[in-house]
């Protein structure tokens, strides 16, 4: 062994080169200050074979085997490095098409990693590796097939050990005999994975000047000492360092190593100190050898025994050399042992294939209905309604025997919201698809008449006039409009308030149109049928600067409105309630108001009636005076209907009140008369909406009704909760859940209500789960769909009411206490997706607020918020012109990643600086309401994303993209386990296998 030599006072250079780019210290969330860095589809290898960068068609350096059709160029249609790239394709079924190109020389024993990115049109392709001998005979062949993915880059990644009496490496872009396929080829590059001399194993002692470390630049003070010792964690040697200086540091540079721009690179230190303090890490450098990131830190581990220091760094996009650095502070005086110290690429998870598992529809036990009607259809009264569903269904049901005659599918719609019925005696029907359809009764089948405006999206209300016209509104750009059945024609649209994107709801008195417009300073416009040109204004009783008008009726002269709940403009808070308004007085004042309940329909002479204190009322439609018919035990029921026919043997006119899972209660209203039938409508599947991953396996929520079921791993149906309507305080439409212990966490609309279900207890509606807020009456929030938990807290996050900005952020701190809320972490922001790690919570924004709403920022944004403190610790738009980051992820190692639809951002957690950006797919601008727009997790070291209807796997060691699912992802949600996925795909939840 050799023994001490002492080490000259350096020529110290030792300026820090200023950095353009930090790396995060992933494995440990170390975060450090770095610079934007490039999407995935651009890095600069610095590569003069591989980045096909010669004008010249046909790529220089390498060989090329086919022939027929194939085709082999260089080309400048897409690039990850430079501008060029090489362009393989293959149309032939009999001929192959291979490119060669010895690369480099190699040691025998020596780990080389050959690279390539890949642009796939369509086929597939492969890389492979290979290792020959003096004689040019091959020894090994390692093969990578291209992913399947297409029109994304994806890296590629062959790796092996030199077999003994190798002396080159061969890189090989190759297709199959049969197989067809169009690929482009990139940053083709082999490197030698080892550092040199990474145990200190080569020791020099020739003379004058020997060195314990070749292949290392040592730079020390006087008086410090580098020998080399026999105590060791691997081979014969390692390093000792002795720092005498309290002022100066013993530091150790490998020679500079080529290493492979924007991948995660694996760093390992083995150090047993004796005393003192110590550092290391990695300094990056461009082709040109300017520093461009570096990222050292202090070690801090136990004296007198050997520890394994472990880091995973990203290398910037624009880095191709790497040196590690070790050594004592500057701080104070230390001794310490170094070996087998080693840098490389890290290592991916291989490749994978992708097989379909099971599927289950596991919320179907809903029925409901927002829109509901009675009419007597072949001389018996039936009940119709819209019931939410995938799609959603038109239901004709028996009022006196129960019976659903009718399940009559709406297209695409999911939610209906308008039925009338015309003057020719036909019913019109319209929903969130933004079309009007027509049934005529006793059809088997409903006729879509198509889209009512060029733009409209959902038709919220549809009323009949006394010449026929069937009137509809629609959103957005709070549209009125008209269809004429005799003509089968839509007239064009009237923006009745430009200023406004919802008409909400519809009346028609005489020749008067009346809109309830919102969501912004909501009020009621008049528009006459004659003149649309012509109109005027009706203010709330109660004004508020946000909120839509829902219920709009005509009951003889009078409005029945039921006016939004809100904020004055003078900041004092607005309960919304049922009021009636007098067209001909122009009044609000009107005697007959009942303010707790919807009056019914209006009878042929214009009455209508409400059940009061168990008496039935009836009011005059002409001249609102109100007379009370006589005593009824029907209860008031959520929907009054009026049909005149026949129940049960009894002519007449009956009032029809009608509650979900409660049935029918029936008061003829001239005998008074009572019947009850057990009237419901028939459930049907709902699209997944929500989607949560526990320890037994998964939560699911429907759109468009209030549901909630539980499936296990298996995909088997554990529990499915559909609450009753009559409770009080069950839960609404789930909008998102999580676990945390022995509880999950139920948010749902309206009115960003947060509940606590006791998993270890049996559902019970209205106490467990247990309402613990209402975001819409102290924060006026609507649907909190971002969730997270760290540890005993669990965080929500919120999106605003109708016509408002500024999510908000709740913190529930452990499973028994209410949630603490800060409102507007990113001011006029709302909060839309989360993830938590200890006691900092991280949030994707939207620009958008509730619809209706203008957004006043450019750009959606990322914070870090400390839950202990509630104070926001950094903020960043990593974009511009991004309307949403749909999702957060910290992954097991520390790392923060993004999402916005398909484009993902690595992120520095200490400070929100972007360490990487891949783009997945090309998306256009979006100036629409954006909120979700993705969704992440994490398993097996691999990374799933949601997006754009399709999944995408990303290893990010590699950086290889996988596609496995290419369309139908119908929400955006996904959890993932070990060896396998599950997705919303319309009403079934589809398992997918990852071998």
């Amino acid at each position: 062994m050799s023994g001490a030599t002492a080490l000259p006072a350096p020529h110290r250079a030792r300026t820090v080169l200023s950095s353009m780019l930090v790396v995060a210290l992933c494995l440990l969330g170390v975060g450090v200050v770095a610079a934007p860095a490039s999407a995935l589809t651009k890095v600069e290898t610095g590569s003069a074979y591989g980045d096909f960068e010669d004008p010249r068609l046909t790529p220089v350096g390498w060989s090329v085997s086919t022939s027929g059709p194939n085709q082999v160029n260089t080309s400048s249609t897409v690039a990850a490095s430079g501008i060029r790239s090489l362009y393989v394709s293959d149309s032939s079924t009999v001929d192959p098409v291979t490119v060669l190109r010895k690369l480099q020389r190699v040691t025998p024993g020596s780990e080389y990693t050959l690279q390539a990115y890949t642009f796939s049109k369509s086929g597939g392709q492969r890389l492979a590796m290979r290792f020959v001998d003096a004689d040019n005979k091959i020894l090994s062949r390692i093969e990578v097939p291209t992913p399947d993915a297409t029109m994304v880059w994806s890296r590629v990644v062959a790796r092996a050990k030199a077999p003994v009496s190798a002396v080159a490496v061969t890189a090989e872009i190759s297709s199959t005999k049969t197989g067809r396929g169009v690929v482009w080829w990139d940053a083709v590059e082999v490197l030698v994975s080892d550092l040199a001399n990474s145990g200190f194993e080569k020791v020099d002692r020739t003379t004058p000047t020997p060195s314990p470390a070749p292949d290392w630049t040592i730079s020390a003070p006087p008086g410090a000492v580098a020998q080399v010792t026999g105590d060791t964690v691997l081979g014969r040697y390692a390093l000792k360092t002795e720092d005498t200086s309290t002022t100066d540091a013993v530091t150790l540079r490998t020679a500079p190593k080529r290493i492979f721009p924007g991948v995660s690179q694996d760093l390992r230190i083995w150090l047993k100190p004796e005393s003192g303090t110590f550092t290391g890490g990695i300094r990056f450098y461009d082709a040109s050898m300017q520093e461009v990131s570096s990222s050292i830190e202090t070690l801090r581990k136990s004296n007198g025994r050997w520890n394994l220091v472990k880091r995973s760094l990203v290398s910037p996009t624009n880095a191709i050399w790497a040196t590690v650095e070790i050594g004592s502070s500057t701080g104070s005086t230390g001794t310490s042992l170094w070996d087998a110290i080693d840098l490389r690429s890290s290592s991916d998870t291989g490749v994978h294939s992708y097989t379909a598992g099971a599927s289950v529809e596991p919320v179907k036990q809903s029925a409901n209905a927002a829109a509901t009607m009675a009419m007597v259809v072949g001389g018996r009264p039936k009940m119709l309604g819209i019931v939410s569903g995938s799609p959603a269904e038109l239901q004709v049901v028996d009022i006196q025997t129960g019976s659903v005659e009718r399940r009559l599918v709406l297209g695409e719609m999911l939610v209906g919201w308008a039925l009338t019925q015309g003057k020719d005696g036909n019913v019109y029907l319209g929903g969130n698809d933004g079309h009007v359809w027509r049934w005529t009764p006793g059809a088997t089948s409903v006729v879509d008449l198509g889209r009512a405006t060029t733009t409209a999206t959902t038709v919220w209300d549809l009323e009949t006039a006394p010449d026929g016209q069937v009137w509809g509104v629609s959103y957005p750009e709070a549209q009125l409009w008209s269809y004429n059945p005799a003509t089968a024609r839509f007239t064009s649209p009237t923006t009745v308030a430009p200023a406004q994107e919802y008409a909400r709801s519809l009346a028609i008195i005489g020749s008067s149109l009346f809109v309830g417009v919102g969501s912004t300073d909501p009020e009621i416009v008049e528009v006459s049928r004659q003149d649309r040109s012509i109109r005027s204004t009706i203010t709330l009783p109660s004004p508020v600067t946000s909120g839509n008008i829902t219920e709009l009726d005509a009951r003889g002269r009078f409005l029945a409105v039921k006016t939004p709940p809100g904020v004055a403009a003078l900041g004092t808070s607005v309960a919304g309630e049922r009021r009636l308004y007098d067209t001909v007085e122009r009044t609000w004042d009107v005697a007959a108001n009942y303010s707790v309940q919807r009056p019914s329909e209006a009878d042929a002479d214009g009455d209508f009636y409400y059940v009061k204190y168990r008496q039935l009322a009836r009011v005059g439609g002409a001249t609102g005076a109100t007379t009370v018919v006589g005593p009824t035990a029907v209860p008031a029921g959520r929907d009054k209907l009026l049909v005149t026919g026949t129940l049960d043997g009894v002519t007449g006119t009956w009032l029809v009140n009608w509650t979900p899972g409660s049935g029918v209660g029936a008061v003829e209203v001239a005998s008074l008369a009572e019947k009850t039938f057990p009237v419901d409508f028939s459930p049907t599947a709902l699209q997944i909406k929500t989607l949560a991953k526990n320890a037994t396996g998964y939560f699911a929520g429907g759109f468009g009704a209030p549901s909630l079921t539980s499936v296990g791993t298996d995909l088997s149906v554990l529990g499915s909760y559909a609450p009753s309507s009559s409770a009080a305080d069950t839960i609404g439409e789930v909008e998102g859940s999580i676990t945390n212990g022995a509880y999950e966490y139920v948010g749902t609309y309206t009115n960003s209500k947060i509940f606590r279900y006791d998993l270890s207890q049996p559902w019970s509606d209205g106490t467990n789960p247990r309402l613990i807020a209402n975001l819409g009456e102290t924060s006026l929030q609507d649907r909190p769909l971002a969730w997270a938990t760290s540890g005993e807290r669990t965080f929500f996050g919120t999106l605003p009411k109708y016509g408002r900005l500024g999510g908000s952020l709740g913190i529930i701190d452990d499973n028994k206490s209410a949630p603490r809320v800060i409102d507007e972490p990113v001011s006029d922001q709302s909060v839309v997706s989360l993830a938590a790690s200890g006691s900092v919570v991280f949030g994707g924004t939207s620009r958008w607020g509730g619809l209706g709403a203008t957004p006043t920022q450019t750009s959606a944004r990322i914070f870090a918020l400390d839950a202990t403190t509630g104070k926001v610790l950094w903020s960043v738009a990593p974009q511009t012109g991004v309307e949403a980051y749909g999702a957060m992820l910290v992954t097991p190692s520390g790392s923060l990643w993004a999402a916005s639809g398909p484009t993902l951002f690595e992120l520095d957690p200490a400070n929100g600086q972007v360490l990487r950006r891949v783009e997945l797919q090309k998306v256009g601008p979006q100036p629409t309401p954006t909120f979700r727009n993705a969704s992440l997790d994490f398993a097996d070291n691999l990374l799933y994303l949601t997006a754009a209807g399709r999944v995408y796997v990303v290893d990010l060691a590699s950086m290889r993209v996988d596609v496995p699912v290419k369309e139908g992802v119908t929400a955006f949600q996904i959890a993932a386990r070990p060896g396998r996925f599950v997705v919303p795909m319309g009403t079934e939840l589809r398992e997918f296998l990852v071998r």
